[in-house]
């Protein structure tokens, strides 16, 4: 079992020797570990760390920020000196063991202690073990790169492999929003005592954002047809006033010569100062045009959600007419109708209720 080359072996060579099959042995070891480790943290999961890890995560993710932004070349220096060592640790054991004996201990060694344990212990703590040995990555990255450079160029050539600044699709967004709401981490309705899951109600509003950055204002308009509307010629009467509370809205559009010619809106709260001044002087009319308070916006039917949000935010009113490409009337959206999009919920107020105040002649409003 033992060559003739260790029985003539002086006593410090036996030690130097020892020493080396160690040492390759632990850098086979540590390529072998990192292979596994370090391919497998993405950029995203850098990114992460570095925002969100704790002070240790973030400052072993800013050590392998560098050696990460080529992995071609990362990944052949680890293979290349991995393959060294492997192809080394025969020959070295060769001046200790027979040549079968020699084989056999090196593929056992470099099996166990060079392959499984180290992938094994590396894959549990990827970024902390690629980390502790990023100075002797840099150092082999840079000893080997006169061989290992035009290997990794060849390869990113040859596979085409192109890095994409889309971190998720949106449709591959959606569906990680669905798992997390699936998930039992996820807090439902705010009830999981883990302070770090995220509310079942804050996911279904991410789902809503992501829905209106597609959806369009005319899948939610309410049609024309539909909508409570007042001639601009109308005389506000008590009779009049009293319909326009049943309607239960808080702002009532007014046309002119046609349903699809809208020139105003009625804001109704304004309606009280309307009807005072009507007790205080009964000879006094007031038609609809007069009423009128502010212009609506108008928007095209194609117009996505999260762009009329944007307009409703800057353009002082919260009803918008929309048109279609040939100017036509479609129908009407609110600030309220979006808003509903977005958490994915109806938002029910006073105003939604069947009660309403009658409004008789001669009587006040409080």
């Amino acid at each position: 079992m033992l060559s003739e080359e260790l029985k003539e072996m002086s006593t410090p060579t036996f030690w130097i020797l020892l020493l080396v099959v160690v040492l390759v042995l632990l850098l086979s070891a540590t390529m072998a570990g990192l292979t596994v480790g370090l391919m497998s943290i993405d950029e995203l999961k850098m990114r992460l760390l570095q925002r969100t890890g704790t002070s240790d995560q973030k400052r072993a993710a800013k050590k392998l920020a560098p050696l990460l932004k080529d992995q071609h070349l990362l990944l052949t220096t680890i293979v290349f000196v991995n393959c060294v060592c492997m192809e080394v640790l025969p020959k070295l054991l060769d001046k200790f063991l027979s040549d079968t004996a020699a084989i056999i201990t090196s593929v056992t060694l470099i099996l166990i202690f060079g392959e499984i344990v180290p992938q094994a212990a590396c894959l549990d703590n990827p970024v902390g073990c690629g980390a502790s040995v990023a100075w002797l990555i840099t150092l082999l990255k840079y000893l080997c790169y006169i061989v290992t450079k035009p290997i990794a160029m060849a390869t990113a050539y040859i596979l085409g492999h192109e890095k994409d600044d889309v971190l998720f699709k949106k449709n591959e967004l959606a569906a990680l929003l669905e798992f997390y709401q699936d998930s039992p981490t996820s807090s439902e309705h705010g009830k999981h005592s883990d302070s770090l899951a995220i509310h079942g109600d804050a996911i279904t509003i991410m789902q809503g954002a992501l829905k209106a950055g597609t959806k369009k204002v005319k899948d939610i308009a309410m049609p024309l047809e539909k909508v409570f509307m007042i001639e601009a010629e109308t005389i506000l009467t008590a009779e009049v006033i009293q319909d326009i509370l049943k309607s239960g809205h808080s702002r009532i559009p007014v046309y002119y010569r046609g349903r699809d010619n809208v020139v105003g809106l009625i804001l109704v709260k304004r309606l009280l100062l309307l009807c005072m001044q009507q007790t205080q002087n009964e000879n006094k009319t007031t038609t609809a045009r007069e009423s009128i308070h502010i212009k609506p916006l108008f928007f095209e039917s194609d117009k996505h959600l999260l762009s009329a949000l944007n307009d409703f935010q800057v353009g002082h009113s919260h009803l918008a007419v929309v048109k279609s490409v040939n100017e036509s009337l479609v129908g009407i959206v609110t600030l309220e109708d979006v808003i509903e999009e977005l958490i994915q919920e109806d938002i029910t107020d006073e105003c939604d209720t069947t009660t309403y105040i009658s409004v008789q002649a001669g009587e006040h409003i409080v």
